[in-house]
């Protein structure tokens, strides 16, 4: 069984998919309705930058994507979420002060949502090819099950609290993200049974 046999697998799984949910469904879905809400923003004016930031963040994915096939997932990362949290605070910090801003610094928070890819890359690199189809298939359902489920109720709960409730959810989920890479064992560290050194690591990766 894939969850007794790779638990860290799974749960390193689990972990990256919070950024997936983070991105698309706090910053992109739920961010229009709540920019509205909390600081009065039209509705045509925030849907038209969402529109904005949703072709940004597609651009972005497929450009991260190729920079951790090129340079390796932990490498990427960093740069990579740290992108992610900062636009979603200077387009909920901006948004209450510079609101004329709105389509700029939504345009960046969605480039930001393209280290969503990085969810995706972990799951399919970290498990065995022979569990990695159940691998994936459990630990992405867990996590839309439970993390899907409640991020819309904590987002809101947490934007009713703090404006920028929203984009502390991001950080925390970031983070959540980042751990996730630790739980990636490096070549060295990989079974001779089961695993494979591009399972886990790009050739990128393996150089440095």
């Amino acid at each position: 069984m894939v969850i007794r046999d790779h638990p860290k697998a799974v749960l390193a799984s689990i972990l990256s998919t919070c950024i997936l949910i983070s991105g698309v469904v706090v910053v992109l879905l739920m961010t229009p309705t709540l920019l509205q809400k909390s600081f009065g923003l039209a509705v045509r004016e925030t849907q038209w930058a969402n529109l904005a930031a949703i072709v940004a963040g597609a651009i972005f994915i497929v450009l991260i994507a190729a920079a951790a096939d090129r340079f390796g997932i932990r490498r990427v990362a960093v740069p990579a979420l740290v992108l992610m949290v900062g636009s979603t605070y200077l387009l909920y910090l901006g948004a209450s002060q510079h609101q004329a801003l709105l389509v700029p610094l939504y345009v960046l928070a969605g480039a930001g949502t393209g280290a969503t890819v990085l969810a995706p890359l972990v799951m399919v690199r970290i498990f065995p090819p022979a569990v990695r189809f159940s691998g994936v298939s459990v630990s992405f359902n867990v996590a839309q099950a439970v993390f899907g489920g409640f991020t819309p109720l904590l987002v809101s709960w947490l934007a009713h609290l703090d404006p920028s409730g929203p984009a502390h959810y991001v950080a925390f989920t970031a983070a959540l993200g980042a751990l996730s890479l630790l739980l990636i064992p490096s070549t060295a560290q990989l079974p001779r049974r089961g695993w494979t050194a591009d399972s886990v690591e790009t050739p990128g990766e393996a150089r440095g």
